[in-house]
């Protein structure tokens, strides 16, 4: 058997990451949002590019949460934050310490 080492660090960077993303795109959409607002009605720009530019932020963040939540954990393999897979059952993702199925804990 010649399996590849699973590299922890690489993993849980990862999962960091896009963690940091779920936060960060809602924020960034929100000043924009807020930002532009101004500009939609003293119509410099037309109100599209503000639906636009919600949309974008929305499916953004809609992939991003997909991501996080089907993160499979390095150890084990199987999805970081669902109980059961064939059901789909999901724990929220701010509360889980360690896989459900392996028990491997976050650094």
């Amino acid at each position: 058997m010649s399996e590849e080492p699973i590299d922890y660090k690489t993993a849980w960077n990862s999962l960091r990451r896009l963690q940091r993303l779920c936060w960060m795109i809602p924020m960034v959409g929100f000043l924009l949002v807020v930002g532009i607002v101004p500009l939609i009605n003293s119509r410099s720009i037309p109100a599209l590019v503000g639906v636009v530019l919600i949309l974008i932020v929305g499916v953004a963040s809609f992939i991003a949460l997909l991501k996080l939540i089907y993160w499979r954990c390095p150890r084990c393999g199987k999805y970081y934050f669902q109980v059961n897979e064939a059901r789909r059952q999901t724990i929220p993702v701010i509360r889980i310490k360690a896989c459900v199925h392996c028990n491997l804990l976050r650094p």
